[in-house]
């Protein structure tokens, strides 16, 4: 195997549905064009690029549509479930009972932080069931560009809330997607303090990525860096051959694309 990408949104009319009038501010940033694909067509992406794709769930969409897509190409997909912080630990327990491997949260999307405590259960049912999870950080596109933005906050996706997750929950792997930009620095330091934080690279070009995201990935966190393309507003292809192009070192590259992953699923 090549790669595993564990930042994807499958691309599918549900999920992109299910985005509504944001998902639509999202493709317009990234310049796609919002075509739905079949799921036969994106496991044909993967793989031909000898892939494996991490489906992140999304507000609105069942978790079973998920857990069906991964079922239908167990070969190229592992399955992340989506839940409201509101309904607690049994909704994670329901994810486990599917086969899914973690939970993918947008706490600007879903207006929460994630320090709260109402959110212990959930965390202490991700330990239990030895579920990922992975937190969008940073600025969204979701909303960009609009008036008010939508009355989304991006306060909620500073790097800094998972700080309190990660220390209270030392046996929970937490994946910080996207760089925290602005917040970089912040989840850089949050990262080099609790080993049991990564971090995705997804939502960027790789010759793009902010200068001291690069060299940490190159030094102390290169075993804790994934690679994520975060389709469909990046494509897996188009990423992969920009990684070619920047500045990573040969000891880090396949930790990054490949290794990494396999170690915190446990392949």
């Amino acid at each position: 195997m090549r790669a595993i990408d564990v930042h994807v949104h499958p691309g599918l009319a549900e999920d992109l549905a299910a985005g509504g009038d944001a998902m639509a501010d999202a493709m317009r940033i990234f310049r796609q064009p919002g075509h739905a694909k079949t799921a036969d067509a994106l496991a044909a992406e993967y793989r031909a690029l000898d892939a494996m794709a991490v489906l992140l769930g999304w507000p609105g969409v069942p978790n079973e549509f998920i857990a069906g897509l991964v079922a239908r190409h167990p070969d190229r997909f592992i399955g992340f479930g989506c839940v409201n912080p509101a309904d607690g630990a049994r909704a994670v327990d329901r994810c486990a009972a599917l086969g899914l491997r973690g939970l993918k949260f947008h706490p600007v999307a879903q207006r929460f932080s994630p320090d709260d405590p109402a959110l212990r259960p959930i965390y202490e049912a991700c330990v239990r069931h030895k579920l990922v999870v992975l937190f969008h950080t940073g600025h969204t596109a979701l909303g960009a560009g609009v008036r008010g933005g939508r009355g989304l906050r991006l306060k909620f996706a500073r790097p800094i809330h998972l700080d309190d997750v990660a220390a209270e929950f030392p046996d929970l792997d937490i994946v910080a997607a996207h760089g925290g930009w602005p917040w970089t620095d912040e989840l850089l330091s949050v990262a080099l303090h609790k080993s049991n934080v990564w971090l995705d690279l997804s939502g960027w070009p790789p010759t793009r990525l902010p200068e001291a995201l690069v060299r940490h990935a190159n030094g102390a966190l290169a075993d804790r860096v994934l690679f994520g393309s975060d389709h469909p507003f990046l494509r897996p292809a188009e990423w992969l051959a920009d990684f070619e192009r920047a500045a990573f070192t040969p000891e880090a590259r396949p930790k990054i694309v490949l290794e990494n992953a396999k170690r915190l699923f446990g392949l």
